[in-house]
């Protein structure tokens, strides 16, 4: 009985060492994102102690302010994201890849804004902002969202759920 059960304990130290590393499989590379890229759907589901009403504002913000429909995302080979919002009219940015993450900094205070986790299938780019991609968002941005350090961790500690972005190559 001891050597089956120390057979099947080499067996899975054996299988488990063999595993690729998740954050190896899934990283982006920046050529796979450079270019244009439009949104065709935008999902935010942010809840505040589990209560998607208590959110309504932050899924406001995130679904219709921050995000729309038909914005087009220009990924520049030189480190530039201009998003054309319509009528002629782009925000520019900086951007860095890093491990699935996209960053999104602004160019003239060199500030870190929103942190993107994404993933290409095709010619399909999709963005999602989890709970750690949230809580960056809302860390890197207090001030600007009118947060103080006790609202600031008041929020962190009740917020949950996500924004996911669909992006289609142009």
């Amino acid at each position: 009985m001891k050597k089956f059960l120390l057979g099947i304990l080499a067996l899975s130290i054996l299988c488990t060492a063999c595993k690729k590393d998740k954050d190896e499989e899934a990283s982006l590379d920046k050529s796979q994102i450079v270019g244009k890229w439009k949104v065709t759907n935008v999902t935010s589901a942010i809840t505040v102690m589990g209560n998607p009403e208590q959110a309504a504002g932050l899924n406001s913000m995130f679904g219709e302010e921050f995000y729309k429909k038909d914005d087009v995302f220009n990924f520049q080979a030189n480190d530039t994201l201009k998003i054309e919002i319509g009528y002629g009219d782009y925000e520019t940015y900086n951007y860095r890849v890093q491990g699935v993450h996209v960053i999104v900094v602004d160019p003239e205070e060199s500030k870190d804004l929103f942190k993107l986790a994404g993933n290409i299938s095709g010619s399909t780019l999709t963005f999602t902002m989890g709970k750690e991609e949230l809580k960056f968002v809302f860390q890197t941005n207090a001030e600007g969202f009118g947060l103080d350090s006790t609202a600031l961790n008041l929020l962190l500690s009740v917020l949950d759920g996500k924004v996911e972005l669909t992006l289609s190559k142009q």
